[in-house]
Formats: C-alpha cells, structure tokens, sequence
C-alpha cells in the first residue's frame, strides 16, 4: 500500500475548505482518504522496522502495533496466525 499521511491531512483541509470552516464533524475521519473505514485495530509490521513511517496516523493511534523481522514475501499464514494470537492476548485500553 502506497499511502501518505500528507495525503490524508489534504484531503481533511480540501474537505473543510469545500464545506466552509464552520463545519462541525465528530471525527476528521470523516473526510480523510480512508472515510468509511473502521479504526485499525492491528498494526503488522514486517522486515524488522519498528516505526510507522507515516502509515494512517489518525487511524492507527489506538492500534496495537506487531513486528517481526520476517519479509513481507516470506510473511505467511503461520506468521499472521501467531499476530492474532498475540493480539487476542492484549488489553485494549484505547489511550486510557
């Protein structure tokens, strides 16, 4: 996925620009390149980094976040299974 935070921040200003500044929304989601789209809840990250680079900001700020030094083409359902695993395990506190 080739994706920018840039992006996302455009689109919410073109939105508010198009709308006016008197706009009232519950969340800038709404106008974002992925509006619709449910929060991220899991965030995998493969080849050994362990940053975001920039990757859905808004979205991911209450994900969980899972890395592993396996490469994405050798990321496979054994991999993806122990991350759910993983994520079952963890306590969901959504920045409290």
């Amino acid at each position: 996925m080739n994706y920018s935070a840039h992006a996302e921040v455009a689109a919410i200003l073109a939105a508010v620009r198009v709308h006016g500044l008197d706009v009232v929304a519950p969340s800038p989601h709404e106008f974002g390149v992925s509006a619709g789209l449910p929060p991220i809840d899991l965030v995998i990250r493969t080849g050994g980094q362990q940053r975001l680079s920039g990757f859905l900001p808004l979205q991911t700020a209450y994900a969980e976040l899972w890395f592993t030094d396996i490469l994405w083409p050798e990321f496979e359902r054994p991999e993806f299974l122990d991350a759910l695993a993983w994520y079952a395990r963890q306590e969901r506190r959504f920045g409290e």
